[in-house]
């Protein structure tokens, strides 16, 4: 059951960071506006150049409408879904967050119209997006049919036209109440990332990279973080960012030293990251998956990965924010 996840505060093996981190946990609790502008990057390709067989189109929606039923019913679904929803600005309470996600952003998940694997990941994307009640989704895969673009498009995703190497800025609007004269609650951005390589999940850190964060005043304790607001409406881009996909403590455990290098993001937060394993462990949920010839290893070593204020300010106080890491290009998604 999701009540019996807990979250953690992930230690770096390596001791990377300033911050000596002891596990903490926490318990889980059980269309569209303008976007902003992507960056430029190597046009979509199609994969292959027939036009859109109906027939294909309506076979591959038939079997991604009987995936989602399936997938909807899986705990590993519900505890997806507690992840996304705890409160982490304060303490342990299964409180519903103050974050609206209102932006699911997938990347790689592979070609639905010829793979099974794909119509499960896809599937539970879009469990996510119809739970949370998402106003834009966005999807991208490297190398896609037009029929796989049809389909996508048939459940209310937009089409990302160019590879942006993961560099998407979080969505930061503030949506007001208009029923009340209590303060709007501030938006975030999902991204759903199954099996990506990690440079991508460092990408996105990275166009979201705490900048704001300036060196304490003379006068001010060390934990200051000037710039650094904490209420429901002004808070970072790392705040309102959740990432979905391979557990960033696995990655850190298979790294070698020679690995790590200015540019690793990952690696760099890695002490400040509040994660929460997605396992499937659940028999029923094999026996689900199993319909629809995948197994649990289609969402094996998979994590949700958030932050908060006081870590980040740790992670400033530490140092681990100075300088900001540099620039990658050139990443692809299948790499």
């Amino acid at each position: 059951m999701a009540s019996e996840e807990a979250w953690t505060v992930v230690t770096s093996k390596r001791g990377r960071g300033k911050r000596q981190n002891r596990a903490v946990t926490h318990q889980a609790s059980s269309t569209s506006a303008q976007a902003p502008p992507a960056p430029e990057g190597r046009e979509l390709r199609i994969r292959d150049s027939r036009p859109v067989d109906p027939a294909e189109v309506t076979l591959t929606q038939r079997r991604v409408n009987a995936a989602l039923l399936d997938i909807a019913d899986l705990n590993f679904t519900e505890t997806l879904l507690a992840a996304t929803l705890k409160d982490l600005s304060s303490g342990s309470e299964p409180n519903p967050s103050p974050l609206r996600w209102r932006e699911l952003v997938a990347y790689g998940v592979g070609p639905v119209s010829s793979s099974a694997r794909a119509r499960a990941q896809f599937a539970a994307a879009e469990v996510l997006r119809r739970r949370l009640e998402v106003t834009e989704a966005w999807w991208y895969d490297p190398v896609c049919s037009a029929t796989d673009i049809a389909v996508v498009k048939s459940y209310g995703w937009r089409l990302i036209t160019s590879d942006e190497e993961a560099k998407r800025a979080v969505r930061m609007e503030v949506d007001d109440d208009k029923d009340s004269n209590a303060p709007g609650s501030p938006s975030g951005t999902i991204f759903f990332m199954p099996h990506c390589p990690f440079r991508l999940y460092s990408n996105v850190l990275w166009k979201n990279w705490p900048f704001n964060f300036a060196p304490p005043s003379p006068g001010l304790s060390g934990d200051t973080c000037v710039g650094l607001e904490t209420t429901s409406t002004k808070t970072t881009a790392l705040e309102r960012c959740c990432i979905v996909g391979n557990s960033f403590d696995a990655y850190d455990n298979r790294t070698l030293g020679s690995a790590v290098d200015a540019t690793n993001c990952v690696l760099r937060l890695l002490p400040y990251t509040h994660e929460m394993k997605l396992s499937v462990v659940h028999p029923r949920d094999a026996e689900l998956l199993g319909r629809h010839s995948v197994g649990i290893d289609v969402f094996g070593d998979l994590a949700v990965m958030r932050w908060q204020a006081d870590g980040l300010r740790a992670a400033h106080s530490n140092g681990a924010l100075n300088p900001p890491p540099p620039e990658v290009f050139g990443v692809s998604h299948g790499a």
